[in-house]
């Protein structure tokens, strides 16, 4: 027998079970299979309604953000807030500037570091060959 030929399983189960009567249904079965078919149907119902309804809020959110740009946009707000309010960037001008000047003063004292570090390693680099060169000038001495 091949156990993965489900024919030759069915072939089987009918020739054990040909001589027994065939038992009544139990009663309800109907009905609960019925009920549980319902629930599916519910069930895939509710998923497609929450899939809708996230696209929808996806959508709607999505125009209100692009219909609020195109407002400010056409509406030149940020040229508004820049010269028509007095100060109306002013504190985010006074922040980029600290900003900018923090980072030059980091940059700077990073140059001047690594500046040092170069410096001692050129140092570190040039003291054999001092050494060496003050060697060779001893043997042309004698």
């Amino acid at each position: 027998m091949d156990r993965m030929n489900p024919l030759g399983v069915d072939g089987i189960i009918d020739a054990v079970l040909g001589g027994e009567p065939l038992r009544p249904m139990p009663p309800g079965l109907h009905h609960r299979i019925a009920g549980r078919l319902r629930v599916a149907a519910l069930l895939e119902q509710e998923r497609r309604r929450f899939r809708e309804s996230v696209a929808i809020c996806i959508v709607a959110l999505a125009s209100a953000f692009c219909g609020t740009v195109l407002v400010a946009v056409l509406a030149d707000v940020p040229g508004l807030i820049r010269h028509g309010i007095p100060g109306g960037l002013g504190r985010f001008d006074y922040l980029a500037t600290s900003i900018g000047l923090y980072v030059s003063n980091l940059e700077n004292s990073v140059t001047l570091a690594s500046t040092s570090i170069v410096a001692v390693a050129a140092a570190m680099a040039l003291l054999p060959l001092g050494g060496l060169l003050a060697h060779r000038t001893l043997r042309k001495a004698r």
